[in-house]
């Protein structure tokens, strides 16, 4: 089964691009994975779960004599052993890639949270890591640059590498992203499956240089939200605009439910480590 999705996910990602959006190069920042956050996951991991472990049931691959002296004795009870795989979880993680996102240390916040879990996924197949960062220039083209490793986690910024008008993606298009993020997150190896979706702030789209009001915008994502949780249930929102204006249209389209606000990225950041965790052990102990 992994030599199988290896090979489709081989399948060029252009072909499943929606077709007002693109995939685009951004300039590489450094780099550095949170080490504390990443000893503090990979410690709890190590102590609710090991790769395999074994079960007793009633046709399993051996006899587990200490079970089976017992089930003589009481007249009840599973005898034989069976090795069971643990569960795991593909985490998806979509990041707004607009201009604001550079006020201030969002983007790096964010580009460290991403790089810190894909840390730990390494040591723990049980977790899958996957991402985007995304926004829009002023024609209405979405520009969207995956990150499916460490490696490219140098490339959550808001800045596209080329020239002129239609390379300036500045823009904050939360529908399409709703959209393309949940499309991907479906895709995950795991049955369970989580995304969240950062962004800091009004969703802001501008087609052929006309500007979408606010209010079509929101009917547009939350359409697009609905959808989104018929194939991908777990999704949550994280708000980083400090803005209470902001956090209202964001409300209208997450709802209040799966809505969380923080005023910047660093304290978004540790509610992410923190629900993280609370998540990993949820799934991991089944």
């Amino acid at each position: 089964m992994t030599e199988i999705k290896d090979k489709l996910c081989q399948t060029p990602m252009i072909a499943r691009m929606p077709a007002n959006c693109t995939l685009v190069k951004r300039s590489p920042q450094s780099v550095t994975p949170d080490e504390t956050m990443v000893k503090s996951m990979s410690k709890l991991l190590r102590t609710i779960q090991e790769n395999k472990h074994e079960v007793l049931n009633d046709t399993g691959d051996e006899i587990d004599i200490d079970s089976y002296v017992n089930a003589k004795l009481s007249g009840h009870g599973d005898c034989y052993t069976e090795t069971k795989q643990t569960k795991g979880i593909s985490i998806y993680i979509s990041v707004d890639g607009s201009g604001s996102m550079d006020n201030g240390t969002s983007m790096d916040n964010a580009r460290t949270l991403v790089a810190s879990l894909f840390r730990v996924s390494k040591d723990f197949k049980e977790i899958e890591i996957r991402g985007d960062v995304w926004s829009s220039n002023y024609q209405g083209d979405v520009g969207i640059t995956e990150i499916n490793s460490l490696e490219d986690c140098k490339y959550l910024t808001t800045k596209t590498t080329g020239n002129g008008y239609t390379n300036v993606y500045y823009e904050t298009p939360t529908h399409e992203a709703i959209k393309y993020a949940a499309k991907r997150a479906s895709e995950g190896f795991y049955t369970h499956k989580l995304l969240i979706i950062i962004t800091d702030g009004y969703p802001q789209y501008t087609k052929k240089g006309y500007q979408i009001p606010h209010t079509t915008l929101i009917k547009m994502a939350q359409k697009n939200f609905k959808k989104a949780l018929q194939i991908v249930p777990n999704i949550m929102c994280v708000s980083i605009s400090g803005s209470s204006g902001a956090d209202h249209l964001l409300k209208e389209i997450f709802t209040s439910k799966r809505l969380v606000s923080f005023n910047n990225m660093m304290q978004a950041r540790d509610f992410i480590e923190k629900d993280m965790k609370r998540r990993l052990v949820e799934v991991l102990k089944q």
